[in-house]
């Protein structure tokens, strides 16, 4: 059996310090999973743009029909002398992601990864392996669910000509993806410090004697320059 799951949405993002006219927001996303018996394969690709609108240092921003059109396929704008290649017209990010689910009797493994893509240099997986590798159990201890993460930001701008390619910042859209200096999305990755990270974290929940609820999270952040 297939299976597919769309959708797509618009927005307009709050007008702040750095924006004369707020910019728009696009969004879609697109699911496939393929069930079979007790298993499920999956792959899904997530895209978020800002586009549009007025900034405080460059003006305003291209918004005709034809622009929206680019921001949807994420193609690449006007390069600028300056650059070394073209960006894609508008800030992008979103994620690709593929997994595996199996069933058996009540217990769940389900193994997930999400490859994160910033502007170009991701949607042609020129930043390795970066992403959100996970498992996840459900009952393999009863009534209880362990979730094991690793988060890697290493590869996101270390080959050229991507060398400047630092997630949720971008040249245009100064604030990037925040609200009042908070990150929208990963709460390990934070825009104001442009450091490459490694995440470890651990997370198990469950019901002890039928009435009592538990949550334990564990979390380790490592920058390149830290030694484990």
């Amino acid at each position: 059996k297939i299976t597919f799951n769309f959708g797509i949405a618009h927005g307009v993002f709050d007008k702040n310090d750095f924006y004369n006219e707020a910019p728009l927001l696009h969004e879609k996303f697109l699911y496939i999973n393929i069930k079979k018996n007790n298993y499920q394969l999956g792959i899904g690709f997530v895209h978020e743009a800002i586009w549009a609108g007025s900034t405080l240092r460059l003006g305003n921003q291209p918004s005709t029909l034809k622009d929206f059109i680019k921001v949807f396929f994420s193609e690449d704008g006007k390069k600028m002398e300056s650059d070394p290649h073209a960006n894609a017209l508008g800030n992008h990010l979103g994620i690709s992601e593929f997994f595996f689910q199996n069933h058996k009797n009540n217990q769940i493994l389900k193994l997930y990864y999400q490859h994160f893509f910033e502007d170009t240099s991701g949607l042609r997986f020129r930043n390795g392996i970066d992403g959100l590798w996970g498992a996840e159990l459900k009952n393999y201890i009863p009534d209880s669910t362990i979730l094991l993460e690793y988060l890697d930001t290493t590869h996101c701008c270390v080959d050229p000509p991507y060398v400047n390619d630092i997630y949720y910042t971008h040249y245009q859209y100064d604030s990037g993806w925040s609200y009042k200096n908070y990150t929208l999305g990963n709460p390990f990755i934070n825009r104001l410090e442009h450091e490459m990270i490694k995440v470890f974290h651990l997370g198990i929940s469950g019901t002890i004697l039928s009435n009592y609820h538990y949550k334990v999270k564990v979390s380790r952040r490592i920058n390149t320059n830290d030694s484990f």
